[in-house]
């Protein structure tokens, strides 16, 4: 059996180095949470190992509120004072400090006399002598023995004073050390080097925005950097200067700090500078963030927020700005801590930003499987590698390796993060329920959160609940990273239906008091909002066959649990994924209980409000809580009443009208109380009742309540189509045409569009071939929309009425422009759209006015190549009308392919003045590719290669400004519509 070795851990000022007083942390917040984590940690802390955590004591008591020491316990845990108190030993030290010191003898004999005369209760500390003891020797010269004293109990900040007043360059080095080293982690000189260098790359910032796997490819090769690095004499001076005066140790080419208080005198540094010494200093921490060791960079994350705090308000943005870029370090832990700092931040971030990090956290930081190893040492993220390439082999792993891993774990000694992953994926499941859970406890503690997500997931999900269990869970649920808290609350939910009911208590309790917090919540929508549907993150969908009946709906309660606790003031860039949400919604309410799915739907409610009234535009999936309310509480409008009221009321024309469709939609379970309420809404005075009719009337099937109130006929659709529309008026006839086409927008999003289309589709052919004046130009909107993406089944007259409108219409250009603008903007069906064309064509020749639409055609050659590039013009237009009229038009293009035929392919060695095509105006995408073609063969000054090439880009940016033209004629905004957002458009 292994010898068991003791652990000590010092934490050193726990609660701040009192910078708090000058108003640089918020000590009474963080002293709470900092109070609650100690507590957990002491008490899973196992004999001998030993925690030890140290603070100045006037902070102490601030943390605690109290003015005594006894009152500040944890844990029945109680602090013990270190100050020294006893005269000799004090006196033995100085001695000792005075010896190594060039120190007069005067002022040695003066501090050893005020050592043994001073109360025990002021007597000076072991760091304050020594402090003196390295002062210079003339600076002390003349003062007296209470300057001397002064002098000695320099606080951090007085320290950072009189360095800066007496070396400004030392000053200077010292707050870029207190960026990238501490007491404990150094810096090497080589990346020192780096961040005092000019270089101007980011090595371990990698911005690709894709991921690229390919068969066999191979991940991005490990950075190095681009020169060798050398400190010039003025750094190295400095250095000297702060080795001297024991600010820091030098050992082996890396620096430390010598003592927490010179480290907090770094930081000091940053606070009261200029703002071109703060934008100095910095440039020097973007490159801090973007050295190549994973410990100095990280270090210099975790410096986000006490800089963010001190920074000048000038530069507090570009703060935020470095800490995006570490969301894009090829160093996982770097990106973690950047993206925790930017959660507690995120209130002070751009719209843009913000939506980065919540993508991120939504995404769980970056994928395992793009994270390699460098020397088997160092993770870092690649932004490429091989289609099913496991880093991971079991087959490559030495077994004696995993248990030497395993044996040191038992013994909580600490492993790198390589032999922690490589312990990790080499467990099988048998493996994992027999493992004692002081391994996860000690592999929760590794530095990347991608390594403790796995172990909360695997160990959690497989282990057995007892107290060690629990403890374990409390430790991974309150982890700092919100996908590490994920992984935990995800195995938690998979194993359900094993707790029992006093487990699940305790279970409930921790999820939903994580979910209180707002990076967790974002991490665990997709999870909560999806819950039905099969996706990466969701494994309970799975497993739902495996559940009887009696368990499905003991797990529908949870999700009821776990969706109540989401606050509905998430972000607005928060993603939903509409559909599967919608799905998950659906499923709910058919497992929980009425009352429950009630408080879901109030929840959702608000969530729906907040969003629309901060402007966010959302979907049919979205807005449909009126559907489920319907459906969960079938007859019960009592216990509804409340939301009920709230959707009908709503401000918002969106949210009303989509649940108007619902509601209307379920018109036989409504109450007559709710039903007179609707009809109540068609006598208000609401701005947007124009709108309400014309929704109600685009039901599925309209209720006669309705047309009795709006037309007195309860049987008003049963009329001839002449009679409808001499009783509709132009406003609500052109309304209700807009909500049954679906254009503009909102109208296609809400999906109130294409409802009872027997009536609508036969009311809009009767408005067609009759070339009725009201609402004839949404109706051919609607048609030549169809038309040309291929008539569906609900239009399978669609040519004979598209003749008949060709027929009938006095104003041909209206049909021509429309064809032109709906060929622009679709990518259309060829044979459909030629036909439409044909029709259009035939009719103008058969007005004797072929030459007007050939003229219109060329006039807009360039938008009818705006979708289907060079070839798609040649297949919507009969090739005899085509270049027998249409392509002598284009003279440009005729000059142009002459040109090209009497060019013989045998003079290819020979210098062609190309130039003479750059004058013509050549409009056919099909021309510029001839003439290119024709280049491949001759030698072309690169001059006119180019010139050539860009012909193309002319003609689509013609096309594409004609179709904005078009388009603008399409767009505005929806009279009488009330939205939170500015705008309303078409398209």
């Amino acid at each position: 059996m292994g010898i068991i070795i003791p652990r000590m851990v010092i934490q050193q000022n726990l609660f701040g180095s009192g910078l708090s007083r000058l108003g640089h942390t918020r000590p009474q917040e963080d002293s709470r949470e900092l109070l609650v984590k100690i507590e957990g940690i002491i008490k899973n802390i196992a004999p001998p190992n030993k925690l030890i955590i140290t603070s100045r004591l006037e902070i102490l008591l601030e943390a605690f509120s109290t003015e005594e020491i006894t009152n500040c316990r944890i844990n029945k845990q109680h602090w013990e004072d270190l100050t020294i108190t006893d005269n000799s030993v004090l006196k033995k030290f100085w001695i000792e400090f005075a010896k190594n010191s060039e120190l007069p003898q005067r002022i040695i004999d003066l501090v050893k006399d005020k050592i043994e005369e001073e109360e025990k209760q002021s007597l000076l500390q072991i760091g304050q002598l020594n402090f003196v003891a390295n002062v210079e020797p003339e600076k002390l010269q003349e003062q007296s023995v209470e300057d001397i004293e002064h002098i000695a109990r320099y606080n951090s900040e007085n320290i950072a004073k009189s360095i800066q007043e007496k070396n400004k360059a030392a000053a200077e080095i010292l707050a870029v050390l207190g960026f990238c080293s501490t007491v404990i982690d150094p810096v090497s000189f080589i990346d020192l080097g780096y961040i005092f260098s000019d270089d101007q790359k980011f090595y371990a910032i990698n911005k690709r925005d894709s991921f690229i796997l390919t068969p066999g490819g191979k991940e991005d090769p490990f950075p190095k950097y681009s020169d060798k690095y050398d400190l010039d004499n003025t750094i190295l001076e400095a250095l000297e200067y702060l080795e001297e005066r024991q600010l820091i140790r030098i050992n082996d080419q890396e620096i430390l700090f010598s003592h927490p208080n010179y480290y907090e005198a770094s930081r000091y540094l940053f606070c009261p500078v200029s703002k071109i010494k703060q934008k100095k200093l910095l440039t020097y921490l973007k490159r801090s963030l973007s050295c190549l060791n994973p410990k100095t960079t990280q270090l210099a994350t975790k410096q986000f927020e006490f800089l963010y705090t001190n920074a000048k308000s000038a530069f507090k943005n570009e703060i935020l700005n470095l800490a995006i870029e570490t969301l894009s370090s090829i160093f996982p832990g770097v990106e973690d801590s950047g993206l925790l700092f930017l959660m507690y931040h995120i209130d002070q971030l751009g719209r843009e930003d913000v939506k980065t990090v919540v993508r991120k956290i939504q995404q769980g930081g970056t994928n395992s499987e793009r994270i390699y190893w460098y020397n088997n040492k160092i993770p870092y993220i690649s932004q490429q590698g091989g289609l099913f390439v496991s880093h991971f082999r079991s087959s490559d792993i030495n077994v004696e390796l995993i248990e030497n891993i395993k044996n040191r774990l038992k013994r909580e000694e600490r492993v790198s993060s390589y032999e922690a992953w490589t312990y990790i994926n080499n467990l099988d499941s048998a493996t994992i329920e027999n493992v004692a859970l002081l391994i996860p406890k000690t592999l929760l503690q590794q530095n990347e959160a991608f390594i403790r997500k796995k172990v909360a997931s695997i160990f959690i999900a497989k282990s057995p609940f007892d107290s060690h269990y629990e403890d374990l869970i409390g430790i991974a649920i309150n982890d700092e990273h919100p996908d590490v808290v994920f992984s935990t609350v995800k195995a938690l939910v998979l194993n359900w239906t094993s707790f029992n009911s006093i487990q699940r208590h305790i279970v409930i309790d921790l999820i939903e008091n994580a979910l209180k917090k707002r990076a967790i919540a974002i991490r665990m929508y997709n999870f909560v909002t999806e819950f039905e549907t099969d996706y990466e993150d969701n494994l309970i969908h799975r497993n739902w066959k495996d559940f009887t009946p009696d368990e499905k709906k003991s797990i529908w309660q949870l999700w009821g649990r776990l969706y109540l606790t989401f606050s509905e003031d998430l972000p607005l860039s928060v993603y939903t994924n509409t559909g599967r949400f919608g799905l998950t919604m659906d499923e709910a309410m058919k497992h929980l209980d009425v009352e429950t799915g009630v408080r879901v739907l109030e929840k959702w409610f608000k969530r729906i409000d907040y969003q629309v009234r901060n402007g966010k535009i959302l979907d049919e999936y979205e807005l449909a809580v009126a559907d489920n309310l319907i459906f969960l509480t079938q007859k019960n409008h009592k216990i509804r009443s409340h939301i009920f009221d709230d959707l009908i009321s709503h401000q918002e024309t969106d949210f009303l009208l989509s649940s108007l469709k619902w509601i209307v939609g379920a018109w036989n379970y409504l109450d007559i109380t709710e039903k007179d309420k609707i009809i109540g809404l068609l006598k208000s005075d609401r701005t947007d009742l124009r709108w309400i009719k014309a929704v109600l009337l685009n039901s599925h099937n309209p209720p006669k309540e309705v047309l009795h109130e709006l037309f007195g006929d309860v049987d008003f659709f049963c009329r001839n189509y002449e009679d409808i529309l001499d009783e509709f008026s132009d406003e609500l006839l052109e309304d209700s045409l807009h909500v049954y086409c679906g254009f503009p927008q909102p109208l296609w999003w809400l999906a109130v569009h294409h409802h009872n289309e027997p009536f609508w589709g036969g009311l809009i052919r009767y408005i067609l071939v009759n070339v009725s004046p009201v609402g004839f130009n949404i109706c051919l909107e609607e048609f030549l929309r169809n038309g040309v993406n291929g008539f569906p089944e609900t239009w399978n007259d669609g040519f004979k009425v598209w003749e008949q409108v060709c027929d009938a219409s006095d104003d041909k250009r209206l049909l021509a422009d429309s064809l032109i603008f709906n060929c622009a903007r679709s990518v259309y069906n060829f044979s459909n759209t030629k036909r439409l064309w044909d029709t259009l064509i035939d009719s103008y020749a058969k007005d004797g006015n072929e030459d007007e639409i050939i003229s219109i055609i060329v006039e807009n050659i360039e938008l009818l190549q705006h979708t289907d590039g060079k070839d798609g013009i040649f297949r919507i237009f009969k090739k005899e009308f085509f270049f027998g009229k249409i392509f002598p038009k284009l003279i440009g293009d005729n000059f142009t392919c002459q040109l090209i035929n009497e060019i013989s392919d045998d003079s290819k060695d020979k210098i062609i003045d190309y130039s003479i095509f750059l004058n013509s105006e050549i409009r056919l995408l099909a021309t510029v590719e001839i003439l290119k073609k024709k280049i491949e063969k001759h030698k072309v000054p690169d001059e006119f290669k180019e010139n050539i090439l860009n012909i193309s880009k002319r003609i689509k940016s013609k096309g594409e400004v004609v179709l904005d033209k078009m388009q603008t004629k399409y767009e505005y905004q929806l009279p009488k519509w009330f939205s939170f957002r500015p705008k309303i458009s078409v398209f």
